[in-house]
């Protein structure tokens, strides 16, 4: 089960101040929602205004100690909750966004170069590759396929059905004349050309050198049937990583848009670029 976590300071009575002090205030409310048909574990901690960082701490451990007994092992913050990083630990994860960037990097890839001609692509997983080929393959004329197995006779199959051209293994050279990369779990150092855009997991991959462009972010949201009501202030990205890890979502519940492409050494680039 995944936790909610979030922090409300509230104008205390001087009565209440002194409760508070000595532990008879009753300051957290634990309470269980559904969202996306998991059971969604809520933990709202009240404090008085001006509560100090120790008394503000002890506070947030007694929580985190309460959901390790009961065996809650992932977390999520609402944004602006404080002192995140002094109470995770090995014990307590936040979602990961991984999964949900190799499930909607082909669209990304291609909502960040629509106009390009050529893509590679390396991902990690040989089913992957293949849905990223065939969905790609609707905006760029010519597609560089690196994958763990062989793909030699889905190559054929594409090109001789398609007329899109696929290129397995590629080389250095073809490789640089890639638009658009997308990049995950690279076997090798990779080499594009500056203009080239890198797509991963909002980062520049460190084996990727030439390219000066990458997207650093990307909109998730959900496309599904299911009403998807998101307490205020939390991250969707969030729910749905944790969705999809669960297997809850699949590629089509989820779309990505507002691609926030920049580069390594200048200033953010417009969105959709």
């Amino acid at each position: 089960m995944l936790a909610l976590l979030e922090t409300n300071f509230q104008q205390y009575s001087f009565y209440q101040r002194i409760k508070f002090r000595f532990g008879v205030q009753k300051n957290i409310e634990v309470f269980e929602d559904n969202i996306l048909g998991m059971k969604i574990l809520r933990v709202q901690i009240s404090l008085p205004f001006g509560t100090g960082p120790d008394m503000t701490l002890k506070n947030y451990q007694k929580v985190m100690e309460m959901l390790r007994r009961a065996g809650i092992g992932r977390v999520c913050f609402k944004n602006d909750f404080p002192m995140r990083e002094e109470i995770t630990d090995k014990n307590f994860k936040e979602p990961s966004d991984g999964l949900l960037w190799r499930m909607k990097g082909p669209e990304i890839a291609k909502n960040a170069s629509p106009s390009g001609r050529s893509v590679f692509i390396a991902t990690g997983d040989m089913k992957r590759d293949v849905y990223a080929a065939k969905y790609l393959s609707g905006g760029f004329r010519y597609i560089m396929l690196s994958s763990k197995g062989y793909q030699g006779d889905f190559c054929r199959y594409m090109c001789e059905t398609t007329g899109i051209s696929i290129i397995e293994k590629p080389g250095e050279n073809e490789r640089s004349k890639a638009d658009a990369a997308l990049v995950f779990e690279p076997e090798e150092k990779l080499v594009f050309k500056r203009s080239c855009i890198v797509v991963s997991d909002g980062r520049m991959p460190e084996n990727v050198e030439g390219a000066r462009k990458y997207v650093r972010d990307a909109s998730f949201i959900y496309r599904g049937s299911q009403k998807f009501l998101l307490p205020e202030g939390f991250s969707s990205k969030d729910i749905l990583s944790d969705a999809v890890t669960l297997g809850i979502c699949k590629d089509s519940d989820i779309g990505a848009e507002n691609v926030d492409v920049c580069t390594v050494d200048g200033p953010m680039m417009d969105k959709d670029t």
